[in-house]
């Protein structure tokens, strides 16, 4: 029975085919555009998810002098260490400071500028990037950098790049320059769902003078509390202003940053509301829209379905032959809607300003979702 089924659901197909094909291509283009949104919103709200110390970040801002009621994410070098000393509840603290550079040079071949971060040693404490190949003591030298791979497969293909050279024109002052010769010490692997993008990392406490920075704090910690001792005891600000202490949740709000870093991920509220209510619209419309070319075509079926039951068919069998009619075409859609998927993530990427792979969609977080869908 169930081949006599087939052979009937594919026979109606090709009777029916501008019915077959409009209600699948809908279909797919619902469930492609459904799960890239889904995927979006999904993605933002795991930003650090696998991150073991997440809930114990601490993001600093302070006022900034200049403009009256906001807030600059800064503390200046030797503050984060003065702190430590004072409040037994800080278990570490990590500052974030790039730098302007001209040009890179590598293999003799000038190239642009990438994002190289001055961090300190505890770096990895916060951020659980596993290296490719390399260690961690790159950070005792800091003539060494640590290199993201992606960076690393543009600069050397995929010869190993330890102890290969990279030059750099560094800007120092309004119009000088400075040349540095960073030696690879290591690679990181790729990491999905980062609130730090970087392409190098170096560690080079002489040449810090302050920046973003992240404290580590038990996760029960009162940071309100903290916040008004930091103000009591008046630690070193910008002309006078006091500290503020977010969470890592807030620390990736838009809504809570007036500064953009490029080496920050920054959580778009509003797109992401945006995108979810998208998402369920076009979900909703693609599934009307299938339900009705279906509903069109099983009533033009009908005399043939009384047909069948006068051959013998049961009423049992005129169901599955129904359901194994939407179960296929749904299938044939969603097989469709994932290479679709595939094809348009690129330029999906560039529109809403994110970076994640095709893997991503296969992942324990996602694709339980979108087989949901």
């Amino acid at each position: 029975m169930f081949k006599t089924a087939l052979k009937l659901i594919f026979r109606n197909w090709w009777r029916n085919k501008t019915f077959t094909l409009i209600s699948i291509l809908s279909l797919t283009v619902g469930i492609a555009c459904t799960a890239l949104l889904i995927s979006f919103v999904s993605y933002e709200y795991g930003i650090e998810k696998d991150n073991p110390n997440r809930d114990k970040l601490v993001w600093v801002m302070q006022d900034m002098p200049s403009y009256p009621g906001e807030k600059v994410a800064y503390m200046r070098s030797g503050v984060p260490e003065q702190l430590q000393e004072k409040y037994p509840e800080m278990e570490g603290f990590l500052q974030l400071n790039s730098f302007g550079m001209k040009y890179i040079e590598v293999n003799n071949q000038h190239l642009e500028p990438m994002e190289i971060l001055n961090v300190d040693a505890s770096f990895p404490e916060f951020f659980p990037f596993e290296l490719l190949y390399g260690s961690w003591n790159a950070f005792h030298n800091p003539q060494s950098i640590v290199l993201s791979e992606k960076q690393a497969q543009k600069f050397f293909g995929n010869e190993n790049a330890l102890g290969k050279q990279i030059t750099v024109c560094k800007e120092d002052g309004f119009s000088s320059e400075k040349i540095i010769v960073y030696t690879v010490g290591a690679v990181t692997k790729s990491r999905t769902q980062s609130a730090i993008i970087f392409d190098g990392l170096v560690c080079d406490p002489e040449n810090n003078w302050g920046g973003p920075t992240l404290l580590m704090m038990p996760v029960h910690t009162d940071r309100s509390r903290f916040e008004e001792k930091v103000k009591k005891d008046r630690i070193p600000t910008l002309a006078g202003g006091q500290y503020y202490f977010y969470s890592f949740d807030q620390s990736i709000s838009s809504t809570y940053n007036q500064q953009q870093l490029n080496y920050w991920h920054y959580k778009k509220n509003s797109l992401l509301l945006v995108g979810l209510i998208s998402a369920i619209l076009v979900f909703l419309t693609a599934v009307f829209n299938y339900v009705n070319m279906s509903f069109s075509r099983v009533l033009q079926q009908v005399k043939a379905l009384h047909t069948q039951k006068l051959m013998g068919a049961r009423e049992s069998d005129v169901r599955i032959q129904i359901f194994a009619d939407t179960f296929l075409a749904v299938l044939i859609s969603f097989v469709l809607a994932i290479l679709m998927m595939h094809d348009l993530l690129p330029v999906f990427n560039q529109v809403v300003s994110v970076d994640f792979s095709p893997g991503y969609f296969y992942s324990k977080d996602f694709y339980p979702i979108l087989i949901l869908f």
